[in-house]
């Protein structure tokens, strides 16, 4: 009863959510360059009504993204930096109007290459290695590039944490097996071939995730405002999902009756095998005695979540 007054409270609003949608749409349909931009410039301010706003995760105009006491390198041709991956818990990687590729190499050491980046900054601080990466802005939107290679057995072994920010920014990687997975969206994109995660958080405000041969052993919790994830793999015990007006679609490699469902929907659609929740308000509790759970609510987005096996 408290999943639906709470839908029911959305479509008190739905107005603002209808707004949210058709600037999403805009964004899907050749906006995003702009927002891109505006991001890099400081000047994305996106209101729609009291409740909702996007922003950009970080601004890295800001120096306090910066560490202070590091060195933080300006519009150098190339920087290459080395780390023991033995020191490393944690791998953090912050990027703006970049362009980052992680990938896997046989041997020892963590590499970096930066080119053509306009700020950039590499740090290990208490087992967390810190990639700090800012473009250029405006008509040199996207040059710069970073290469991160990390040994392959650092990457397989599971024993680490990623997190990424990515706005306005491109990061990709090949094969990842770590602990705790989270993902932060702002007008960019990230996407990878294989990854095994403990727990696995994305939080979107607009830009694509896209996410193939993904294990979830754990939690999953999906935050969208604009934007689209296409997700293919296995979730674990617990997935939270939420959208406002974006579009999420995942094809499991299970079965339908693997999952219990609490669905919610304010004004969107969702789509769990061949059953359908849609229109102003509707719920659903789909139950089988399931040892995972999946929550979704949708405001006036779009979820499909499909299956291998039937």
């Amino acid at each position: 009863m408290g999943k639906f007054i709470k839908t029911c409270l959305i479509v008190g609003v739905i107005c603002v959510v209808a707004g949210i949608a058709a600037s999403g749409t805009g964004i899907f349909k050749g906006g995003l360059t702009q927002l891109k931009e505006e991001i890099l410039n400081g000047e994305w301010s996106v209101e729609f009504g009291e409740h909702t706003e996007i922003e950009p995760f970080f601004e890295l105009e800001e120096q306090h993204y910066f560490k202070e006491d590091a060195l933080v390198n300006v519009d150098m041709e190339k920087v290459q930096d080395t780390f023991s991956e033995s020191d490393v818990q944690e791998l953090h990687i912050k990027s703006a109007g970049v362009t980052v590729e992680l990938a896997e190499h046989e041997g020892e050491g963590i590499f970096i290459e930066a080119n053509k980046v306009h700020k950039y900054q590499a740090y290990l601080e208490a087992g967390e290695l810190h990639i700090i990466a800012r473009g250029q802005s405006g008509q040199n939107l996207g040059k710069g590039e970073v290469k991160v290679s990390v040994p392959s057995s650092l990457c397989n072994n599971g024993s680490i944490d990623l997190e990424i920010e990515s706005a306005a920014s491109v990061v990709t990687f090949d094969k990842l097996t770590a602990m705790d997975v989270e993902l932060k969206v702002s007008a960019g994109t990230i996407s990878w071939k294989e990854l095994t995660a403990g727990e696995l958080r994305v939080e979107m405000a607009a830009g694509t995730v896209n996410g193939m041969n993904t294990t979830v052993t754990g939690e999953t919790d999906m935050k969208v405002s604009a934007g689209t994830i296409t997700l293919t793999g296995v979730l674990g015990s617990e997935t939270e999902l939420e959208t406002t007006a974006g579009k999420v679609e995942i094809a499991l490699g299970d079965t339908f009756k693997a999952y219990n469902y609490d669905i919610s929907c304010a004004g969107g659609s969702v789509t769990v095998g061949d059953q359908v929740v849609e229109g102003i308000a509707k719920t659903a509790q789909l139950e089988h005695g399931a040892l995972k759970h999946i929550d979704i609510e949708c405001s006036v987005g779009a979820v499909n979540i499909s299956f291998a096996e039937e």
